[in-house]
């Protein structure tokens, strides 16, 4: 455990408290598992990074009514997700509403949840699936509080997918990467969007 305080610590001195609102900054500290404090911070840093890199100064991070991460900057209405999963870190960053999801599948994926899936989506890679219907959740700003039995995917060419959504008759495209042993799917309306991945323990 001694590894993850000097992580936190370090990165507690990296300008950080500076960019995030009290509220913000306290949330992340308060997590009760530091391996998903660590997460936290590692993923608010690369967003500081990127957004300094585009330009955008004086800003805040903060998190809207669902917890969603949002930019408090007046000149620029930026959208953000994130995702984590084991060691990886994923954010994107984008002018329109995006969402972004990332699973390890070095493990196998759970019987039960693909067991529920219509036929054709049980066919496909479960974590192309999986990562499909989370980030459209993500993309609605709703994660898990939206039931994701109403959600269905079709895997297109080119790592593309159908994302449905029977619920409020809402069809979407998305995009699915692999960065080694980790499935990365985004999804947004226009695909204008930054993509950050950080392996943030190597």
């Amino acid at each position: 455990m001694k590894f993850f305080d000097d992580y936190l610590y370090k990165y507690d001195d990296l300008l950080f408290k500076e960019r995030l609102t009290n509220e913000e900054y306290d949330r992340i500290l308060s997590k009760k598992n530091l391996f998903h404090c660590v997460q936290s911070m590692v993923s608010r840093i690369m967003i500081n990074n990127q957004l300094e890199k585009m330009g955008v100064r004086d800003f805040k991070l903060n998190c809207d009514s669902l917890g969603k991460p949002i930019v408090l900057e007046p000149k620029n209405q930026l959208q953000i997700s994130i995702s984590y999963s084991n060691l990886f870190v994923v954010v994107a960053i984008s002018d329109e509403e995006v969402g972004i999801d990332v699973e390890y599948s070095g493990r196998k994926f759970p019987k039960n949840i693909v067991e529920n899936w219509n036929l054709r989506e049980q066919s496909m890679n479960p974590y192309r699936i999986w990562t499909s219907k989370e980030s459209y959740l993500k993309f609605l700003g709703l994660g898990l509080r939206k039931s994701i039995n109403a959600i269905s995917v079709d895997c297109l060419p080119l790592c593309c997918n159908m994302v449905t959504d029977t619920g409020i008759k809402m069809a979407l495209c998305s995009q699915t990467i692999t960065v080694s042993n980790y499935v990365i799917t985004f999804t947004s309306v226009t695909n204008r969007f930054i993509i950050k991945p950080c392996h943030f323990l190597n």
